[in-house]
């Protein structure tokens, strides 16, 4: 990891490596000012099943049921920039992927690439998606039915602990498999076989790595933020800002792909 670690601030000495985090931020700040259109149906579902439910002793999945099919339109369109949101980051583990396997010619040359593999990066970010459709799925039924179903509340505290505690495995499994389908250029049942193989003895390490992005990004936010507050031109704040973000995303993707590539 250590390696990793420097071949990754090494790498940040190329302004180009930049250019990939830069087009995520980019595209992410698109993505915010729509999802915020729509942000406000998530307190609305948590007030209109747990509270309005609870209070008039509905049942837990008629309150649901008639959330969804109300409201079905906009759950749509917040689903969709979900995925779109993976893409993201997908897309920027493929450039990256690409540039230091020696897929590509450079990181310009992964970004160009990465439109003429732009169904394989919507099919492993739509995979992901489910995934985490399906963890959140199983999580809100657990929270919902400790609510609902009165003196099971114990019960359905524990098997929650355990759901999180096994979705923390899988994540750690799962977390380089993007990079090992880009590398690899494996169909994704086979990479995702490889993955769990790879990083089978590799989960303490993986977790270093999570981590030590974790720490690094909040610091360098932290940095930026207190330097945006300290600038009384607010462009120049904003900049600031984009600036570290650009940063944030370039490290955090150079050190997931150098970590694989050193321990392959």
């Amino acid at each position: 990891m250590i390696n990793a670690f420097g071949k990754t601030l090494s790498d940040l000495f190329n302004p180009l490596n930049f250019v990939p985090g830069a087009l995520l931020v980019l595209y992410q700040t698109a993505l915010y000012f729509v999802f915020f259109q729509f942000f406000d149906i998530v307190p609305r579902f948590f007030y209109e099943t747990l509270v309005v439910g609870t209070t008039l002793k509905a049942n837990i999945f008629d309150t649901f049921g008639s959330f969804v099919f109300l409201n079905l339109d906009e759950i749509a369109v917040l689903g969709l920039l979900c995925v779109l949101w993976v893409l993201g980051f997908v897309w920027l583990l493929f450039v990256y992927t690409s540039a230091i396997t020696g897929n590509s010619k450079g990181v310009l040359g992964a970004v160009s690439d990465s439109f003429s593999k732009i169904l394989s990066i919507a099919g492993v970010s739509v995979f992901l998606w489910i995934i985490l459709l399906l963890f959140f799925a199983v999580s809100l039924g657990l929270i919902l039915s400790g609510v609902f179903f009165e003196g099971l509340q114990i019960v359905f505290l524990v098997l929650f602990a355990l759901w999180l505690l096994a979705g923390f495995v899988i994540y750690l499994k799962l977390a380089f498999l993007p990079v090992v389908f880009f590398a690899e250029k494996k169909k994704i049942r086979e990479a995702l076989s490889l993955t769990a193989q790879w990083s089978k003895k590799k989960l303490l390490a993986i977790f270093l790595v999570i981590l030590v992005t974790s720490i690094v990004s909040r610091f360098l936010a932290e940095i930026a933020s207190a330097l945006g507050d300290m600038i009384a031109a607010e462009p120049v704040a904003i900049l600031v800002m984009f600036l570290a973000l650009s940063v944030i995303s370039s490290f955090s993707g150079l050190f997931f792909v150098n970590f694989y590539a050193l321990h392959k």
